[in-house]
């Protein structure tokens, strides 16, 4: 079995990433992934209840993150509004 995925980009160790993270304040998760996964990493949002304290958890961390809206098509009207006022 090879010891890398298809773009030659080395595989995570699952084990020494848990015993790393576990117990990890979220910003030490946040800069972890940083450093793992670089300008690949993304955050998804879809602007829900506990959606501006991880927005501002992440970029406080990583500024530049691309966040990608999950719209369901089953969103309330103020939660575009929401949406549109964090952007």
């Amino acid at each position: 079995m090879s010891n890398t995925l298809a773009n030659n980009k080395p595989r995570l160790d699952l084990e020494q990433a848990n015993q790393y993270l576990q117990g990890a304040t979220a910003p030490a998760i946040v800069q972890w992934a940083m450093n793992h996964f670089g300008e690949r990493l993304i955050l998804t949002s879809s602007f829900g209840a506990q959606s501006a304290l991880m927005l501002h958890l992440v970029t406080q961390v990583a500024p530049n993150i691309p966040v990608v809206f999950i719209d369901t098509g089953y969103l309330f009207p103020e939660t575009y509004r929401f949406a549109q006022e964090l952007t």
